[in-house]
């Protein structure tokens, strides 16, 4: 099994009593970027799973495809969870790295944070689908405006 593909696994069946083989898989001075978090190092990537234990309930993470080149990893995921008496269902994708020894050295997760979870809350969500439907209201019009000046 590839490295990518021991680190998917890892993920897929991560829980709180296999937390602590993630130092099988990463660097101590790992980087991992998410929309919330920018953290350096092993036990704050821990912290972030820890916290995700404590806080979320009937999660799933599941790996959908997984891209290989060198040194570089693309995964491509789908995440479900109960989060704050909401239910989270998205998408996403990691781009990993890989040190010399095969362990990753940066793990960098892209997903859109406001219209998986926080369009999801009463007041801000509100807020979050009035804007997104203003901006998307503005660019269909000027799609529009720009394609009748072209005929």
């Amino acid at each position: 099994m590839s490295r990518a593909k021991s680190y998917a696994h890892f993920l897929e069946t991560l829980s709180p009593s296999t937390l602590n083989q993630i130092d099988d898989f990463v660097t101590k001075d790992v980087h991992f970027i998410d929309p919330f978090f920018d953290v350096v190092g092993s036990d704050k990537f821990k912290n972030i799973f820890l916290h995700m234990f404590k806080t979320a309930r009937d999660f799933n993470f599941k790996v959908d495809d997984i891209f290989e080149k060198d040194e570089e990893t693309v995964i491509v995921w789908t995440f479900s969870a109960k989060m704050f008496g909401l239910s989270s269902n998205f998408s996403g994708v990691s781009h990993i790295k890989f040190d010399a020894k095969g362990l990753v050295s940066e793990h960098h997760d892209y997903w859109d944070s406001g219209k998986n979870i926080f369009a999801k809350t009463p007041i801000v969500g509100q807020l979050l689908r009035f804007v997104y439907w203003r901006a998307a209201k503005a660019i269909r019009v000027k799609r529009v405006d720009s394609f009748c000046k072209k005929q």
